[in-house]
């Protein structure tokens, strides 16, 4: 008789377990607290089980916040059963969360960061790998100023979130522009270029200046 309202009782809350796991606005605690609000009367093997039930629950159903909140918690002790294709399947916010838990590793992170450099979330990317270490920071920032465009990559570096500094493009940039020169200066103070850094463009600049030897080239850019 025990053993019917055991299993009776077990598939009930089975359903409620997949249920509470599938509301979008459950936290960790809440999924706890559940396990622990179960009749006194229950024997210890009845509650492992439904402990294993709801660690399953929570992989399969719960957003990526929730199952880094019960990783960190160690209620969760493994993700060998939640792999890096279903973790890249959430969303940013969620990767971005479990970027910051301190029990992710570097190995794990770049399949995070490996999805933002496919996605071309360039800034994100560059923000998130710069908060891991100085060594992987670089790696994407290589990748970055390759895969973007110059445009792309020159923005970032104007945020400070690139590190490269695209000089042929801010030679290209500049082109002569008197009110774009100004911004040298800016990027000095900013520490995005050295005094050094911006002679050389400014003399560059001069030197790709054509000389105009010829009449009817004068009257062409007296005249346009």
């Amino acid at each position: 008789m025990n053993k019917l309202a055991n299993s009776n009782y077990y598939e009930y809350l089975t359903k409620e377990i997949s249920d509470l796991t599938q509301n979008p606005k459950i936290i960790f605690l809440d999924l706890i607290q559940f396990i622990k609000a179960q009749p006194t009367f229950l024997n210890d093997d009845f509650i492992n089980k439904l402990f294993v039930l709801l660690r399953a629950s929570i992989i399969e159903n719960c957003s990526l916040k929730i199952i880094t909140d019960c990783w960190r918690e160690n209620f969760i002790e493994h993700l060998r059963d939640f792999d890096t294709e279903q973790i890249i399947n959430h969303s940013k916010a969620d990767l971005i969360y479990f970027l910051h838990c301190e029990k992710c590793n570097e190995n794990i992170a770049t399949h995070i960061l490996d999805k933002f450099l496919i996605d071309q979330d360039f800034n994100t990317l560059l923000e998130e790998s710069n908060k891991i270490n100085f060594e992987l920071f670089n790696k994407y920032d290589k990748l970055v100023f390759e895969s973007a465009t110059k445009q792309q990559y020159f923005e970032l570096w104007k945020r400070k979130r690139a590190k490269i500094t695209p000089f042929g493009f801010i030679s290209d940039y500049l082109n002569h522009q008197e009110e774009r020169f100004i911004e040298l200066n800016e990027w000095i103070n900013l520490e995005l270029l050295t005094k050094e850094d911006a002679i050389i463009l400014l003399t560059s600049n001069l030197k790709n200046i054509e000389p105009i030897n010829d009449r009817f080239k004068f009257y062409k850019i007296l005249i346009p």
